[in-house]
């Protein structure tokens, strides 16, 4: 007997499935499938329980705890040039070549 994954018994719970599929996994929970049948027992107190949360407020205190511990990073992407570097390698590059100068006329780094 072919077994469903927990992902498809939530998108039959959901009622997210095309006619064909809905009707196949329907015909295998009314087959007696116990295995199966757990799993949509599961994912429907699941889901149930996962909009219940949604609906909740989040006290802002919570969110500031959460943005204190886990805090967002903002990332800019930039368009990468064939067969350029990445800038922090030229810039270690620059410092480094600077330093090089600076030493060999004598100047004090800092």
């Amino acid at each position: 007997m072919k077994h469903y994954a927990i992902d498809q018994w939530a998108d039959f719970t959901q009622g997210l499935l095309a006619e064909p599929e809905h009707t196949r996994l329907e015909a295998h929970l009314k087959g007696g499938c116990q295995e199966c049948l757990l799993l949509w027992a599961f994912t429907t107190k699941l889901i149930a329980t996962c909009t219940g949360l949604a609906t909740d407020p989040v006290p802002e205190s919570a969110v500031r705890l959460a943005l204190a511990i886990f805090p967002v990073q903002v990332r800019l992407k930039r368009p990468k040039k064939l067969g350029s570097e990445p800038t922090s390698a030229k810039s270690r590059r620059s410092c480094k070549r600077a330093s090089a100068k600076q030493m060999q006329g004598g100047e004090k780094l800092g």
